[in-house]
């Protein structure tokens, strides 16, 4: 399982634990059992759409990414590297 999705299914655990209901918003290319492509979902649309007790509606759009501290800059950075600025 990816990071991103294991952070979504962490999150929509959490969410249903506080009575909330989530769910999960599929958009991509699948195959069926034949191998035809079929387009599932809006392009656009978020990961996560969560329906709250009080009746809000929440929407998560969950980006993972892996980050380490420039030994230059002290700053958070991605693993492309840091121009040490």
């Amino acid at each position: 399982m990816n990071p991103e999705t294991k952070l979504q299914n962490e999150i929509m655990v959490k969410m249903s634990e506080l009575g909330c209901i989530p769910m999960r918003r599929n958009v991509g290319l699948f195959y069926t059992q034949n191998m035809i492509p079929i387009h599932i979902g809006t392009e656009g649309e978020p990961d996560i759409e969560i329906i709250c007790p009080n009746g809000k509606v929440l929407w998560y759009e969950i980006v993972y990414a892996e980050f380490e501290y420039c030994p230059k800059c002290g700053q958070a950075i991605d693993l492309d590297g840091c121009d040490g600025k």
